[in-house]
């Protein structure tokens, strides 16, 4: 019995030292997010509560991944354009700030084109 023990003893002193450097090379990161929620959503358009910093047309993400833009900067309440079909979108959904704004890669394709 004496010899499992040894054995058991190494293998836990084995384990701890191993989280141990793991821990000891671990150093977290807290980043500031700012986070709104959605009020209503109708015909394209989201209507969010929060999210007061946001620029005119500045994407948004929506948590199930949509993207919006926002054009309505109301001191209550934020409209956001949704891109896309909105399928899924709905109150009390929470919204993220992406800090890009609306842009198109620009190459022979857009040419003569009016955005």
């Amino acid at each position: 019995m004496g010899n499992e023990s040894l054995r058991l003893k190494q293998v836990v002193e084995d384990t701890f030292s191993t989280y141990k450097s793991l821990l000891d090379g671990y150093k977290p990161e807290v980043e500031a997010e700012e986070i709104g929620i959605v009020k209503s959503v109708g015909r394209g358009i989201a209507r969010i509560d929060g999210l007061f910093n946001v620029q005119a047309e500045e994407l948004v993400r929506f948590s199930g991944g949509l993207m919006g833009m926002a054009f309505n900067l109301d001191p209550d309440e934020l409209g956001v354009i949704l891109l896309g079909s909105g399928v899924g979108v709905s109150s009390g959904e929470r919204v993220y700030r992406t800090h890009r704004v609306m842009d198109v890669p620009v190459g022979e394709g857009m040419l003569g084109r009016v955005i």
